[in-house]
């Protein structure tokens, strides 16, 4: 594996903010570029909910910073079919794998890494945290910490853009 630095991605509360109730301002949303759609098997149940100019901005961004982007989410290789068109992504990335069976995706994401540097855009302070105690000492990494309400923005980009120039 590349001693490169890796930006993983999580998906939901990202990039995906499904979980953002917008009944109330649907209609300002959807005039804001909001896109919103409910996938197909296996992630029926779920529903995607993107506000498509920042989270396409964001991803174009962090594209620029050539570093390799990595998904990191229990979407899996599906992230690939879902978000890679929707972000205006160049290409498929490559998928970091998740346990399902283990409480934490960083369980599993940080031990593939292999001692490579990463920075990780996720929702999940205690993902980021298990992450960080995992990581190797002297590896520099960079936990992102992003709303759920907001998704990822130039601010992030910002974060991993300083942190990619420091190493």
């Amino acid at each position: 594996m590349s001693s490169d630095p890796a930006v993983l991605l999580d998906v939901d509360g990202v990039f995906n903010l499904a979980r953002f109730r917008s009944s109330r301002n649907r209609d300002r949303l959807i005039r804001e570029g909001w896109f919103h759609r409910r996938p197909t098997d296996p992630f029926a149940g779920d529903r995607l909910l993107m506000n498509l100019p920042r989270a396409r901005a964001a991803a174009r961004a962090l594209v620029e910073t050539g570093a390799e982007l990595i998904w990191g989410t229990t979407w899996g290789a599906a992230a690939n079919d879902y978000f890679v068109p929707l972000l205006g992504l160049p290409k498929v990335l490559r998928v970091a794998p998740v346990n399902f069976e283990l409480s934490r995706k960083a369980y599993t994401v940080i031990p593939w890494l292999e001692g490579r540097p990463w920075a990780w855009l996720e929702d999940q302070e205690g993902e980021l945290a298990a992450a960080h105690a995992m990581t190797g000492h002297g590896v520099p990494h960079c936990p992102v910490l992003v709303s759920p309400e907001t998704g990822a923005g130039e601010e992030h980009v910002a974060v991993v853009a300083e942190w990619l120039g420091s190493l």
